[in-house]
């Protein structure tokens, strides 16, 4: 007997891979700048300091006071209550003197103490006619400043602004953005040198010790050097720099 012999060839089939190659894609991030903004530059608002007569060492004479309780801040207020037609005030100080218009029966007037620390004598005279003048009242004041700077940092008889003053206003204006003490001081001379003219009429007939009127000389912006000194000084306080007046020739 003979076995048939079924061989069956072993197929090998071959699967044929396919790779698919992964596209990447890449996208840049748009950028979006932000809106530019500016930054509002910071009002330069007045600085005020006030002065008052607080009547805490007041003296007296016939006709006459000085209150001296704010002698720390640099200053006295005087007056005259007298029936005469004229009365000056003399302040001592430091070896110098100087003198102040002061009207019989007006309100006090605010007389600094420009010599710093120490001891002033305080006269108030009267006009008996012509030149000739008596003592109403004299006083020796002691002193002692809270800062070298008080006497020039407030508004005085011939240097008298408030807040609403037309010339601290405008210093406000142009202080406005100046980030320096130097950067007002130069804001506000640039201003006064170019709007303010020299008045050679006012300078033949001004009489001295005339008391300055700030808003008139702001408003008409021309008169002589006394004035232009008075409106940079007010301008100069009035933003807390202390800025102190010089008298002479």
């Amino acid at each position: 007997t003979t076995a048939a012999k079924n061989t069956t060839a072993n197929k090998t089939t071959t699967t044929k891979k396919t790779t698919t190659a992964k596209k990447t894609v890449t996208t840049a991030a748009k950028t979006t700048a932000a809106p530019q903004t500016t930054k509002a530059a910071v009002y330069a608002a007045p600085v005020i300091y006030g002065t008052y007569a607080s009547g805490t060492t007041v003296y007296t004479g016939s006709t006459a006071s000085i209150d001296a309780s704010m002698t720390s801040d640099g200053y006295i207020i005087v007056r005259d209550y007298g029936s005469a037609a004229k009365a000056v005030v003399q302040v001592t100080g430091g070896g110098i003197t100087n003198q102040y218009n002061l009207t019989p029966g007006a309100a006090y007037i605010t007389i600094p103490l420009s010599m710093g620390s120490g001891t002033y004598t305080v006269n108030v005279l009267e006009q008996i006619e012509g030149t000739s003048y008596a003592y109403a009242l004299s006083q020796s004041i002691y002193a002692g400043l809270s800062s070298q700077f008080a006497p020039f940092l407030r508004p005085n008889v011939y240097v008298n602004y408030n807040g609403s003053s037309s010339c601290v206003l405008k210093s406000a204006e142009i202080c406005t953005g100046c980030d320096t003490q130097l950067a007002k001081v130069s804001a506000v001379y640039k201003y006064v040198v170019n709007n303010f003219k020299y008045n050679d009429t006012q300078a033949a007939s001004s009489k001295s010790g005339y008391i300055r009127d700030l808003n008139y000389i702001f408003s008409v912006k021309t008169r002589i050097c006394y004035d232009y000194a008075a409106i940079m000084t007010a301008m100069l306080r009035s933003q807390g720099i202390p800025t102190k007046m010089v008298f002479g020739n």
